[in-house]
């Protein structure tokens, strides 16, 4: 009870009130788009928001088998379908696709 009485007395200040609404309402980090074909461990780790071991066994992956779909990652220790669901709209498999950041200035 002395938690939820503490909790009342801060949101009955309009300051605490707003900061916590913009912090319950603020989106969370959100990963960003990667090419597994063609990126090193750390921008795969960085991009995708998981463990740089896990991002290491998906680029060792990807340069001995040319990864096109994201169930091409499956064998890899450290991914399952749960982490395919999330990060499955961040990767990317080739330079032409989703405006990767890569230049066409060959």
């Amino acid at each position: 009870m002395l938690y939820y009485s503490t909790l009342i007395r801060y949101l009955k200040n309009p300051v605490t009130a707003i900061l916590l609404g913009l912090l319950l309402i603020t989106p969370k980090l959100q990963a960003s788009a990667v090419n597994v074909n063609l990126a090193s461990s750390h921008e795969i780790a960085e991009a995708l928001q998981i463990p740089q071991r896990t991002a290491e066994r998906i680029s060792i992956h990807c340069q001995y088998y040319t990864c096109r779909k994201a169930e091409d990652l499956l064998p890899v220790t450290g991914v399952d379908r749960t982490l395919l669901k999330k990060i499955r709209h961040d990767l990317i498999y080739s330079i032409m696709e989703r405006g990767s950041g890569y230049s066409d200035d060959c």
